[in-house]
């Protein structure tokens, strides 16, 4: 225990500033334990303590200051790129760093952040009306969420997603609603090979899936469909039910969604008798017909 109170008081003296060395010398000077014997520590101590080296650019202190500033543009969806944050550490801290030196530091802290690609809403959708129905919005839900209580395994997203192919492999996108009638998918050259309606739950789990293929039948009860499915590397042995059904676009239509909805009723009643279910959406034209909501 005293060798672990130690190294924990290494851990701060180095991190207030000079060079791993100082810090030995100065935690020996005060515990009597030798700078061999605190090194060794030092060095096989068990995960969870950060350790620097002696010619990182920033203290710990510091390092931690520029995650948070980091993490905080992350959360209102303005990432900060490269120049930003060597702007950031030149001005708070009067210190050059290079472009590689950021890549290197993101890398080292990919726990704590991820590389994506924010895109700013438009103008449209941003706009005083979309605000007001939001919290519209929020307002009913917290009126209903005082007299309903639903269980993480009860709350459901269930979204569209696009799979086309091109060149053999398949690609997914993601659709996105907007108040026109004309489709609002990202436009492709590729096929359009089917769309993906996943029933996910708040507690991460998936509860059932539907593929919509895209054919056109006719007056048969057959039709050639140009589709092929690549065998995906197993990422888990749970499994959940998967349907597939048929549309001439591959879209969901109106109809055919009522359908989904009664089959996802059905997969509900039968897995969870007398629980019920919230199930959040987006604002997707065949989502709102009343017959089905």
């Amino acid at each position: 225990m005293a060798t672990k109170a130690a190294v924990s008081r290494v851990v701060d003296t180095f991190a207030s500033g000079g060079t791993l060395k100082s810090a030995l010398e100065q935690v020996s000077a005060e515990t009597g334990i030798s700078m061999a014997a605190l090194r060794m520590a030092y060095h096989r101590f068990p995960s969870g303590l950060r350790r620097l080296h002696g010619t990182c650019t920033l203290r710990a202190h510091e390092d931690d200051v520029l995650l948070g500033v980091a993490q905080a543009f992350s959360l209102n969806n303005f990432p900060l790129s490269g120049a930003p944050i060597r702007a950031v550490v030149k001005r708070r801290w009067d210190k050059d760093v290079s472009k590689p030196w950021v890549t290197r530091w993101v890398r080292r802290q990919r726990h704590q952040l991820s590389l994506r690609t924010c895109k700013a809403l438009s103008d449209k959708r941003a706009g005083p009306e979309d605000l007001k129905g939001t919290k519209a919005f929020c307002g009913e839900l917290e009126t209903l969420l005082e007299f309903h209580s639903f269980i993480p395994a009860s709350m459901f997203n269930y979204d569209e997603t696009r799979v086309t192919q091109t060149g053999g492999m398949l690609v997914v996108k993601r659709i996105e609603a907007r108040g026109k009638a004309r489709s609002n998918a990202s436009t492709t050259r590729k096929a359009t090979a089917a769309s993906l309606l996943t029933f996910v739950l708040a507690s991460g789990d998936v509860f059932m899936s539907v593929y919509v293929m895209k054919a056109k039948f006719g007056y048969s009860d057959a039709v050639p469909v140009d589709f092929c499915l690549h065998e995906a590397p197993r990422s888990s042995w749970r499994c959940w039910p998967r349907f597939y059904c048929w549309s001439k676009t591959g879209y969901l239509d109106g109809e055919l969604f009522g359908a989904v909805m009664d089959n996802f009723v059905a997969e509900w009643e039968v897995r969870n008798p007398g629980v019920p279910a919230i199930l959040f959406g987006d604002q997707l034209g065949v989502h709102r017909q009343p017959d089905v909501v």
